[in-house]
């Protein structure tokens, strides 16, 4: 089974995240018929309007079936936490991923880590910079791995002394 993102091809936020057997079948579906999500289905009537459609993602693939489940609602909570407007009708019922959203109140995307690294250290720190301290084998950063990237650990990050002059070079 896979779990899926809908985004919004103008203002590029995840929308809605579902799971289905054939991702793309169901993709198709969301465009040709009505659901029961009233909210999902006016963004799709406004997408239609302004001649576009969601843009599908696929989030992770080949989940078995028992666990499928627990990681829509992971990808929910996760897009929940990043402020994303999702339409899910769970997203009414937040006790379904309130525990799962508790696990992203640590941390931070790459660009919020540089950010916090350099008013700490009072000089520009990138992105990729972070990356290369997470991996670091004397004091490693947590990460939590999203998709094809990662957030690292706030308390970790503040943790981090820097010795280098121009870490962003």
């Amino acid at each position: 089974m896979d779990v899926y993102s809908l985004s919004d091809p103008r203002t590029k936020q995840v929308r809605y995240v579902g799971m289905a057997k054939n991702a793309y079948r169901r993709y198709a579906q969301h465009l040709l018929e009505p659901h029961s999500n009233e909210e999902k289905d006016v963004w799709m009537e406004e997408l239609k309007e302004a001649g576009t459609a969601p843009v599908l993602a696929i989030l992770e693939s080949n989940i078995d079936e028992s666990a499928v489940r627990e990681r829509e609602k992971h990808w929910i909570a996760y897009h929940l936490s990043q402020g994303f407007p999702l339409t899910n009708i769970y997203h009414a019922k937040r006790e379904h991923i309130a525990s799962a959203n508790d696990r992203f109140d640590d941390y931070i995307p790459a660009l919020d880590a540089a950010q916090l690294l350099s008013l700490k250290f009072g000089r520009s720190i990138d992105s990729k910079y972070v990356m290369r301290l997470a991996r670091s084998r004397k004091k490693p950063i947590r990460m939590y791995p999203v998709g094809n990237r990662y957030l690292y650990n706030r308390e970790d990050l503040e943790r981090v002394t820097i010795k280098q002059k121009h870490p962003a070079e």
